[in-house]
């Protein structure tokens, strides 16, 4: 009896020390992959952070920069008939003084550019006619049978160098009447943009496309960013086209260290497992952090709600014939509900209230869980009159019975409305009014009932 057992321990003991031997790298690399992913995840999450930062910021120099044409092409064309070259040189220096990008701007009645300023360094093209340039031409006649601006480019000017040319056509009584152009200083802009976005772990590149379909002209940084399968391209729309930026992050790979390091650990099991342990929940905490999403309602966070609101009123800037609104709802009487009923009603409530809230806006519209029992809708591109209908309709929908575990439960809804850019010009401002006009309109419906 003693030798059988001896002989078989002999021969499970390599056995079972291969399989703790296994199982503990098993569990060490499982380690080793969740690290992995955790250091992907957070890196992906920076990028995109990044990315909307970058983008915000190149939005921010054009609005910023082709403002500017909108005013002054009005007024060349209420001017047409007293036109004076001192006249216009002063408001092209005003002009041309309060942007650093600005290269030069010109203005051709018909299609021979007439007026230019500053007149030093651009006299080669005073007095040419667009029509016999082979370069320039096609560009500007689909500029004014569109009638619609765009910035093109980058483009060889006549007088030297390279610049984005911002065009207006500018027309009288539906006859195209001249062309206001701005030539802004490609190297100046660039470089502007890459000051305000230098880091050292992400790289971009930037490439626009214009209104001929021209596809991928190069204007900074390593243009193979855009067929690298770990760069993120996102799209910038510009008047007549758009331009497309591919960001990177430099650093693609866990450090090697850090893989050492853990499969050290992995060799002591119990270390291993609480060390994951504390390692997935920290993961876990820092997601939530960025998480662009209400956990429990899935609408929209406050930080994706800012973001969205930048993007709105980049887009009202260049299409100012509706309006861009803000609408602060309050559920009315919803603590009540919670202390009687518990959290899990009042968490019903919210769910309900964000799914209503969801069926009776526009798909591009925007619903955010602002606070407790607070929500926020960014309306765009709506009239006032199908404003009015809206709220109307969500506070018939929001005050609607819902049934909960046999009984019902009642909300009302107070609402405050504000408009961009009536109210402020940024998210804290409009939202300020707005919370503001919600507070008399609960105080009112209270006095009312």
């Amino acid at each position: 009896m003693f030798k059988i057992k001896s002989i078989s321990t002999k021969k499970f003991a390599p056995l079972v020390s291969i399989i703790v031997f296994t199982s503990i790298i098993v569990l060490g690399e499982l380690y080793i992959s969740a690290q992995e992913q955790e250091f992907l995840t957070r890196q992906n999450n920076n990028l995109l952070l990044y990315s909307s930062t970058l983008r915000s910021k190149i939005e921010q120099e054009f609005n910023a920069l082709l403002y500017l044409n909108s005013g002054l092409a009005s007024y060349l064309i209420v001017r047409k008939d007293t036109l004076q070259e001192k006249e216009i040189e002063d408001i092209l220096s005003l002009l041309f003084h309060s942007s650093q990008y600005i290269r030069n701007f010109g203005v051709a009645v018909g299609y021979r550019l007439t007026y230019v300023y500053p007149k030093k360094g651009n006299e080669n093209a005073i007095g040419l006619n667009y029509q016999e340039l082979p370069d320039q031409w096609p560009m500007i006649e689909k500029i004014v049978v569109s009638g619609r601006p765009a910035l093109v480019g980058p483009q060889k000017l006549v007088q030297g160098g390279v610049g984005l040319i911002y065009r207006v056509p500018m027309y009288i009584d539906g006859k195209y009447w001249g062309l206001l152009s701005t030539v802004i200083d490609v190297e100046s802009l660039l470089k502007a943009i890459a000051d305000l976005s230098q880091t050292q772990r992400f790289t971009y590149a930037i490439r626009s496309k214009n209104i001929l379909g021209i596809e991928g002209q190069p204007l900074t940084g390593d243009q193979s960013l855009f067929q690298s399968k770990d760069s993120f391209v996102q799209q910038i729309e510009i008047p007549g086209g758009h331009w497309q930026i591919a960001t990177k992050n430099m650093n693609s790979n866990q450090p090697l260290i850090l893989k050492i390091g853990s499969r050290t650990i992995s060799l002591l099991f119990a270390a291993v497992i609480a060390y994951m342990h504390y390692r997935l929940m920290k993961a876990q905490k820092e997601m939530a952090k960025l998480a662009m999403f209400d956990s429990l309602t899935e609408l929209p966070s406050r930080r994706l709600m800012d973001d969205r609101f930048k993007i709105a009123i980049a887009r009202h800037q260049r299409n100012r014939h509706k309006i861009c609104a803000l609408v602060f709802l309050d559920l009315d009487g919803f603590k009540k509900i919670n202390d009687s009923s518990g959290h899990k009603a009042g968490d019903i409530v919210l769910k309900t209230t964000a799914h209503r809230l969801q069926t009776m806006v526009r798909t591009y519209d925007t619903i955010a869980r602002w606070g407790g029992d607070e929500f926020l809708l960014l309306f765009e591109n709506i009239s006032h009159e199908d404003l009015e209908i809206v709220l109307h309709r969500l506070r018939e929908c929001v005050e609607k019975p819902i049934d909960f575990d046999g009984h019902q439960l009642i909300v009302g809804a107070s609402m405050g409305l504000a408009t961009y850019p009536e109210d402020g010009t940024d998210l804290d401002a409009v939202l300020k009014v707005a919370d503001q006009k919600m507070y008399l309109d609960k105080m009112s419906r209270k006095n009312g009932r």
